[in-house]
C-alpha cells in the first residue's frame, strides 16, 4: 500500500519546519488483494465493510484483507457476472449488486450466497439500442443494452434499477414483479430517453432519472382508479438558456444536506439545481454551471464529471475522467484540486476517477482505472510540526537526534543534540546558531553529545553532557564554565556522564551523574558567582538506606519539597533531607502494586499533585502517595509502548508522553489513551530520553531520532469515529464457515477453532488495538496488536461459549460493546445427559441386581446360622448337659466302687464344653449380632459365680450398644478377649468390683474393663499367654488393646476398634 501526501498550505512558524499536510493519500491496488484496478462502484455497507465493484468480481475490504466474491458458472448461487456496474444497500440492510449482463444480485450475508434476478424477465418490452455508441465515455464501453446502470430505493420499499438502453424498472421484491419505464415515441408523457447512467430518490421522495442523451427526469407517481400513473417531467440542455442544464449526456446524480441537487455531465461540467427551483416547471428551472475555463483557477478541473459526494465537514467532492478530484466548498464557492503529477510521486495516483464514496468516519474512497485501484484521501486532523535538519540548508537544524530542549526566558529555543553540540534558535531573527566543542578553547563546551539544559534565574544555562560533565553557559558573553570529574580532587563532580540536572533554588542544583550517583552542588552565596560544593550520595552495598543504584537518570521535586530520583535499575528513590537516607521503591514479581521496572525515565507530579513515573520496559505507573502503591498502565489500557521517556500535562488535565512507540495522550479522568504516529506527523515513533518541554504559552516539545516535535495541544484534534467491530472470518479445523453468524454448533472433534476479527476505523488500521475472550474458558481479556488480530481455540470441552471481541480506532478509542457469537461444543453421545442417565439406571440396575443376590446369599447364611445355633443348642448342647448330668449321679451312686476323680473329670469336661458350646451358639446366632448382645452375654456367663464369690460386675454404656451391628469374627474375638479379662481378674486381681464398659465413636468401639484388685507393677511383669493371646486377637478384628495397671490402684483393660463403613450402613440401615 503506497502513502502519499497532498500538501495544500504551508505554515511558516519557524524557518525549515517542515509544512502542514491537510490530506494523505493511501493507495490499495491489486498488490494489496484488491481483485482488479478499474473500480467502478464502491460503498461502506451497514456493518461498516466496504465494497467495491471491479471488472472482475466483487470486493469486501475489512482494512486488513479483500474478500472477493466471482461468478462460477458452475454454481447459480454465486455472482451473475464479474464486471460490477453498481452497489446498493437497501432500508433492510440487504445489499445489492447490478452487473454489465443485466442482472441484479442480492447478497446474503449469513450465508454468502447470492439470488440473481435477469431484468430482462421484467422489461414489457425489450427495446432497440440507441444511437450513438461512440458518444459516452471509455469507461462505458463495456455496457451493453440491459447492463445495470444504477439501484436506487423510493419511500415505499420499491427498488428503481436503471438500465443502458432499456429505461428504468421499478422493482417489488415481495412478488417479484417490476413496472416498466422507458421511452415511447407515441406518447409525450414517457421517459426522455432509455439510455439511464443514475436513479436517484431524493428526500422528499422524488424520483430523478438521469439519461445519458436525454437529458434529466423527474418522475411523479399518482394512483388513479386504482392504477399506478406516472408524470415525467425532463429537463434538457437549452441553447437559448444559458441557465437550462449544460449537457443532456448525464453522467452522475447526487443529493448533498441541503437537498441541492447536483448533476455530473459528460462535457457540461458540474450542474447545480438548487431546492427552490426543484418544483418549478422544467422550462422555468434555472441549472447553475461549473465548467472548466483555461483562464481561471477557481472552477472545475474536467467538464467530464463521473461522480459526485458530499464529505462530513459539507465539502463536496467531484470525480471527473481526465481531471483528477475536485473539492467544492459551497459556502465560499471555491475549488481544490488533487491531481495526478507524474513528477511528484505524492500527487494523487490518477486523474481518470469512476467511483467517490464516503464512509463514515469521514475517509473519502477515490475509485479510479488502468492500475491505479481505489484511493483513500484522509484528512489529516493533527497538526504536529516539525524542525529537523535539512541537508544543505545552513540555516536549519545541525543534527536530527536531539537529546534535550528549552525555550528560555527571552525566547529563545535552545536544542541539545546528539554530535552536534548546542543549537539555538533566534525567533527575532529567525536563525539558528549552533555552540561546539573546541579543543583548543577551554571556554568552549567540553562535549558535543548534550543530554540535559536547564536555566537559573540569573539567565545561565547548565548543560550536562555525555562525556563532559557539567557545563556553565552565559549566554551574553557565549563563555562556558566546566565542572568535569577529577579523580584527584574530592570536591569535583562524581562523574562526567550527566542524565538530568534540576535547579532547585540560587544557591542548590542537584546532578544526575550516571554512574557516579546523586550530586548537590551547594553555593556559597548563588550559582552565578562562584564555585559550588559537591556533595555526593552514592550506593553503599552494606547501607540499605543509601541510593539504590549509582546509575542516577532522572531528578524530581515534588510540590512538597520531597526529591525523587530515578535509577536505570535500582527503582525510584525517595531522599530524606534531614537523614540523609534514601527510601527505596522497587520491582517485585510477586507484588503487581509494586512499580512495573526498575529503570525510571522520568518521573512528573500533575496539577492535582499525582506523581507519574515513566520506565523503560514497564511503561507507565501512578504512585498513590497514601497506599504508597503503584497502579500500571500498559498496552491492556491502550499504551502499546513499554517504554515512556518524556511526560507533560496540558492545561485540560491529559498527560502527553513521548515513547518508543510515537506520541500518546491520556485523558487522566477517563483513563483513555490516544496514539499518535507517523502519520499524524511525528519526526519517528522513536523518542529520547529527557527530550521534552513545555513553554509559558503551553506549547509542547519533544525530540526524537529525527528531529523535533512541537505543538499547542488543544490544536491537536483526535480521531473521535468509535468504530464497528467485525469478525471477519471464523474457521475450523482450517476449513474458513461462510457467512456471518451469531451461533456456531460444532461436534465436540470439531473444536479447533479460530477466529479473525476487524476494527471497520480505515485511518490506520495497523494502529487499531484488539481485546478478546471467551466467556466460559476465560475470565480475563487478552489484547493483541493488528498483526496478530486472530484468536485460537483447541480442544475447547463441550458447553456453550461466548466469544468476544473488542477494538479501538487508530487513535486508541475502545468501541467497548464489540461484537460476539455464540459457541457451542455439541459433546459426544457418551458424555450427554440422556447417555449418562441411562448408564446410570444400568448400573442402579446391575448393583440393584448383584445386591438383591448378596442379600438373598445373606440370608440363606443367616438363616443357616439360625439353624446351626438351634440344632448344636438343642442336640449337642443337650447331649453334652445330660453326660455332665449322669457323671455326677453315677458318682453319686458309686459308693465308692469306683473312683470318684474320673467321675469328676468328665464332669468337667461335659460342663466345659457346654460353656464353650454355649459362645460357639452365641458366635453364630444371627439374632444376637449387636454389641449390646456382647455385653449382655459377659454379664450372664460370670454374673452368677461373681455373686457367689462377693464380686461386684456392672457393665456401663450397655443402652448405647443395641444399634452397633457386629460381624461374627469380631463378636467372637471380642467376646473371647474379654472372657480371658475377667477371668484373669477374678484368678489373679484379689477385686471387689469389676465394671465394663463400652463407647462408641462414629465407627470406633472402645470397651473397657477395669478392677479395683492389687493391681501389678508394668516395669516388672512380664507378659503371660493370655495377655498375648488378647492383643493378638485384637490386632485380627483390627483393632488394639491397651492396659493399665497400677499396683494397689486395679488394672483397665482399653480395647480401641474401628467398624467398617459396610457394617455401620448396616446398622443404620437396621434402624
Amino acid at each position: 500500500m503506497k502513502t502519499l501526501i497532498v500538501f495544500l498550505t504551508v505554515v511558516y512558524t519557524l524557518p525549515a519546519f517542515a509544512s502542514l499536510q491537510d490530506y494523505v493519500f493511501k493507495q490499495l491496488t491489486i498488490e494489496d488483494g484488491l481483485s482488479q484496478s478499474t473500480v467502478f462502484a464502491s460503498l461502506q455497507d451497514s456493518r461498516g465493510y466496504m465494497w467495491f465493484g471491479t471488472i472482475d468480481g466483487l470486493n469486501r475490504y475489512d482494512g486488513y484483507k479483500f474478500k472477493v466474491f466471482t461468478n462460477d458458472p458452475s454454481d447459480s448461487t454465486t455472482l451473475s457476472d464479474n464486471v460490477i456496474t453498481t452497489i446498493f444497500e437497501d432500508s433492510k440492510k440487504q445489499l445489492w449488486i447490478g452487473t454489465v449482463n443485466g442482472y441484479i444480485n442480492k447478497y446474503d450475508p449469513n450465508t454468502e450466497l447470492f439470488t440473481r434476478y435477469f431484468i430482462k424477465d421484467y422489461f414489457k418490452t425489450e427495446l432497440e439500442p440507441p444511437e450513438g455508441y461512440y458518444e459516452y465515455p471509455l469507461a462505458f464501453s463495456r455496457n451493453r443494452n440491459i447492463s445495470v446502470t444504477s439501484i436506487a430505493e423510493d419511500q415505499e420499499g420499491f427498488l428503481w434499477i436503471g438500465t443502458w438502453g432499456n429505461g428504468v424498472l421499478r422493482f417489488n421484491e415481495k412478488n417479484n414483479t417490476a413496472i416498466h419505464f422507458y421511452k415511447d415515441s407515441s406518447n409525450t408523457n414517457s421517459l426522455s430517453y432509455n439510455r439511464v447512467s443514475e436513479v436517484l430518490v431524493d428526500r422528499d421522495g422524488n424520483v430523478w432519472v438521469a439519461s445519458f442523451g436525454g437529458g434529466l427526469n423527474k418522475i411523479e407517481l399518482y394512483n388513479s382508479s386504482g392504477k399506478l400513473n406516472a408524470d415525467f417531467k425532463i429537463y434538457k440542455n437549452s441553447p437559448q438558456r444559458n441557465t437550462s442544464l449544460a449537457d443532456n449526456r448525464i453522467i452522475s446524480l447526487f443529493e448533498d444536506r441541503d437537498k441541492t441537487l447536483w448533476i455530473g455531465t459528460f462535457s457540461g461540467g458540474l450542474n447545480r439545481l438548487d431546492y427552490d427551483q426543484q418544483y418549478l416547471p422544467p422550462e422555468e428551472a434555472k441549472f447553475k454551471r461549473s465548467l472548466t475555463t483555461s483562464n481561471a483557477s477557481n472552477c472545475i478541473c474536467n467538464n467530464t464529471v463521473m461522480a459526485i459526494t458530499q464529505d462530513n465537514k459539507g465539502y463536496l467532492w467531484i470525480g471527473t475522467f481526465g481531471g483528477g478530484v475536485d473539492r467544492f466548498d459551497k459556502r465560499t464557492g471555491t475549488f481544490t484540486h488533487f491531481y495526478h503529477n507524474p513528477d511528484d510521486p505524492k500527487s494523487l495516483p490518477d486523474n481518470d476517477i469512476l467511483s467517490l464514496a464516503v464512509d463514515r468516519s469521514g475517509i473519502i474512497w477515490v475509485g479510479s482505472h488502468l492500475g491505479e485501484g481505489v484511493t483513500k484521501v484522509i484528512e489529516n486532523k493533527t497538526k504536529f510540526n516539525l524542525i529537523k535538519n535539512l541537508p544543505g540548508d545552513p540555516n536549519s537544524l545541525n543534527d536530527d537526534v536531539v537529546w534535550s530542549i528549552l525555550k528560555d526566558k527571552t525566547g529563545n529555543l535552545w536544542i541539545g543534540t546528539y554530535r552536534s553540540g548546542l543549537n539555538k534558535f533566534d525567533y527575532k531573527t529567525g536563525k539558528f546558531n549552533a555552540y561546539q566543542m573546541n579543543p583548543g578553547n577551554a571556554n568552549s563546551l567540553s562535549d558535543n553529545h548534550i543530554r540535559v539544559i536547564r536555566e537559573d534565574n540569573f539567565g545561565n544555562l547548565w548543560i550536562g553532557t555525555y562525556n563532559g560533565g557539567v557545563n556553565k553557559f552565559n549566554p551574553h558573553t557565549g563563555k562556558f564554565i566546566r565542572y568535569v570529574h577529577d579523580q584527584n580532587n574530592p570536591n569535583s563532580i562524581s562523574g562526567n556522564q550527566i542524565q538530568d540536572i534540576y535547579i532547585e533554588s540560587d544557591s542548590v542544583i542537584w546532578v544526575a551523574v550516571f554512574g557516579g550517583g546523586l550530586n548537590k552542588l551547594k553555593f556559597e552565596k548563588n550559582s552565578a558567582t562562584g564555585d559550588p560544593q559537591f556533595i555526593v550520595y552514592k550506593h553503599d552495598p552494606s547501607d540499605s538506606s543509601s541510593l539504590s543504584d549509582n546509575r542516577a537518570y532522572d531528578i524530581f521535586i515534588d510540590g512538597k519539597g520531597a526529591v525523587w530520583i530515578g535509577t536505570y535499575g535500582g527503582g525510584l528513590n525517595r531522599f530524606n533531607r534531614s537523614t540523609g537516607t534514601f527510601q527505596h521503591f522497587m520491582n517485585d514479581p510477586e507484588n503487581p502494586y509494586s512499580i512495573s521496572n526498575d529503570k525510571v525515565m522520568i518521573t512528573y507530579e500533575d496539577s492535582k499533585g499525582i506523581l507519574w513515573i515513566g520506565t523503560s520496559g514497564g511503561s507507565l505507573n501512578r504512585l498513590n502517595r497514601e497506599t504508597m502503591s503503584f497502579r500500571r498502565y500498559s498496552q491492556h489500557n491502550g499504551l502499546t509502548s513499554a517504554t515512556v521517556y518524556g511526560i507533560l500535562e496540558d492545561d485540560s488535565y491529559n498527560l502527553w508522553m513521548s515513547t518508543d512507540n510515537g506520541i500518546f495522550k491520556l485523558d487522566i479522568l477517563s483513563g483513555q489513551f490516544t496514539h499518535f504516529g507517523i502519520d499524524d506527523g511525528l519526526q519517528s515513533l522513536e523518542f529520547n530520553g529527557g527530550s521534552y518541554f513545555k513553554d509559558k504559552k503551553g506549547q509542547m516539545y519533544f525530540g526524537g531520532i529525527n528531529g523535533l516535535n512541537y505543538f499547542y495541544p488543544d490544536s491537536i484534534k483526535t480521531n473521535t469515529y468509535v468504530p464497528p467491530i467485525i469478525i471477519s472470518s471464523i474457521t475450523i479445523l482450517n476449513e474458513p464457515v461462510k457467512g456471518e453468524r451469531d451461533e456456531i454448533r460444532l461436534s465436540y472433534n470439531q473444536n479447533f477453532i479460530s477466529f479473525e476479527f476487524a476494527s471497520l476505523d480505515y485511518t490506520n488500521p495497523k494502529d487499531n488495538l484488539y481485546a478478546f475472550m471467551m466467556e466460559g474458558l476465560e475470565s480475563n481479556w487478552k489484547y493483541a496488536s493488528a498483526e496478530r488480530r486472530i484468536a485460537n481455540y483447541i480442544n475447547l470441552p463441550p458447553g456453550e461459549y461466548t466469544f468476544r471481541v473488542t477494538g479501538t480506532n487508530a487513535d486508541g478509542l475502545w468501541n467497548r460493546s464489540g461484537t460476539s457469537v455464540k459457541v457451542i461444543i455439541i459433546p459426544p453421545f457418551w458424555m450427554t445427559w440422556w447417555f449418562i442417565a441411562l448408564i446410570t439406571i444400568i448400573i442402579g440396575a446391575i448393583i440393584y441386581y448383584l445386591s438383591t443376590l448378596r442379600i438373598k446369599h445373606q440370608l440363606a447364611i443367616e438363616k443357616l446360622k439360625t439353624k446351626l445355633a438351634a440344632d448344636l443348642h438343642d442336640n449337642v448342647g443337650a447331649s453334652l448337659t445330660e453326660i455332665s448330668i449322669l457323671s455326677e449321679v453315677a458318682a453319686h451312686k458309686s459308693n465308692g466302687d469306683t473312683d470318684p476323680k474320673e467321675l469328676k473329670s468328665i464332669s468337667d469336661i461335659a460342663r466345659q464344653l457346654v460353656d464353650t458350646m454355649s459362645d460357639i451358639v452365641f458366635v453364630v446366632n444371627p439374632q444376637r449380632d449387636s454389641l449390646f448382645d456382647l455385653m449382655i452375654k459377659l454379664k450372664d456367663s460370670f454374673n452368677d459365680f461373681l455373686n457367689s464369690v462377693g464380686i461386684s460386675f456392672k457393665v456401663k454404656n450397655i443402652n448405647k450398644t443395641n444399634d452397633v451391628k457386629l460381624p461374627m469374627d469380631y463378636k467372637q474375638n471380642l467376646l473371647l478377649i474379654f472372657k480371658e479379662g475377667i477371668n484373669n481378674a477374678i484368678k489373679h486381681s484379689k477385686c471387689k468390683k469389676i465394671v465394663l464398659e463400652a463407647n462408641i465413636r462414629g465407627d470406633v468401639i472402645e470397651m473397657t474393663l477395669k478392677d479395683d484388685g492389687i493391681g501389678i507393677d508394668q516395669n516388672n511383669f512380664e507378659f503371660g499367654n493370655g495377655l498375648k493371646n488378647m492383643e493378638a486377637r485384637a490386632q485380627k478384628i483390627g483393632g488394639s488393646i491397651k492396659w493399665k495397671s497400677v499396683p494397689d490402684g486395679g488394672t483397665a483393660i482399653h480395647f480401641i476398634g474401628k467398624l467398617s463403613r459396610f457394617i455401620k450402613l448396616k446398622s443404620l440401615l437396621n434402624k
